[in-house]
């Protein structure tokens, strides 16, 4: 709509009235440029809610774990685990959220902790890393303090435990729906897509929207660049009119892809090395094809 105003008005005047006016002009004008709008299904429209409801418990856990993070009285312990936040060091946080509370724990004692919390890999070298690091800290602070952001701390804690439960939950009903479509797989199935990304991947060319070419769906996600030229001028610059939801999906997407994808890896390092940064503004979504 706002590209349209400029059409009509030479300054930005903005009313409803104005704008009721230009949309009615243009459909009785542009007629043949436009396309009609298709609902999607109760079925898809329910996976795509689903999708972004989940990604707002994921932001929620990111700001606990940053939180927790800079909650801790001792930040050594933060070394514990390489996941301070993945289940087994949360259930550890809880029974010992300070180093003087694990200070008199043995290897064993925490490998028979680590074991009835199902963790079995490297259990020796967790358990002598947690003890060395428990007996190697010198760090005095203050009982009062000690006991306001330990309390703190294990708030946290229970959050955390409560938004990861939920994020399960939402991950069980996304895949209960997925395995009554037909042709999920194809879209699960991609390098390192997955279980969500290939699901919102899913959602966007079963939706109501009609894609005639390829270039029409990278501008829609926004991974198109905008190419301004005149003369000898010509200019690239970031795509800010797009559906951010899908732009998000597929930059997450061309990431996890670098795992599973020889090819992506070669030409995510081939634009390294050609001096483009991440993904991004000004990065490699930026990159003409």
């Amino acid at each position: 709509m706002k590209g349209y105003r400029s059409r009509y008005k030479s300054t930005s005047v903005k009313s409803d009235e104005l704008d009721a006016f230009i949309l009615a002009d243009l459909l009785r004008t542009d007629r043949r440029n436009l396309s009609a709008i298709n609902l999607d299904t109760p079925f898809v429209r329910e996976l795509k809610e689903l999708i972004i409801d989940r990604e707002r418990y994921v932001r929620d856990e990111v700001r606990l774990v940053n939180r927790l993070k800079g909650c801790l009285v001792d930040p050594e312990a933060l070394e514990f685990f390489d996941n301070p936040a993945g289940k087994v060091a949360l259930a550890f946080w809880e029974a010992y959220p300070t180093l003087s509370d694990a200070k008199g724990l043995t290897v064993e004692e925490i490998k028979k902790f680590l074991a009835q919390h199902k963790w079995y890999r490297d259990q020796d070298k967790v358990a002598e890393r947690i003890v060395k690091i428990v007996k190697g800290n010198t760090i005095q602070v203050l009982e009062d303090v000690v006991r306001v952001k330990s309390r703190m701390f294990l708030g946290i804690v229970k959050q955390l435990k409560v938004v990861k439960e939920l994020i399960a939950e939402y991950d069980g009903e996304i895949k209960h729906l997925m395995e009554g479509c037909e042709n999920a797989g194809q879209y699960t199935s991609l390098p390192g897509a997955g279980l969500v990304l290939g699901t919102a991947i899913y959602t966007l060319f079963a939706s109501g929207m009609q894609f005639n070419r390829l270039t029409d769906i990278r501008a829609y996600v926004g991974t198109a660049p905008v190419t301004s030229q005149s003369g000898q001028f010509k200019g690239i610059g970031f795509r800010y009119g797009c559906n951010r939801f899908y732009r998000n999906i597929f930059h997450q997407f061309a990431f996890c892809s670098l795992r599973r994808s020889q090819w992506a890896k070669e030409y995510y390092r081939r634009k390294r090395r050609e001096g483009k940064k991440s993904l991004g503004k000004g990065g490699l979504c930026d990159v003409a094809q």
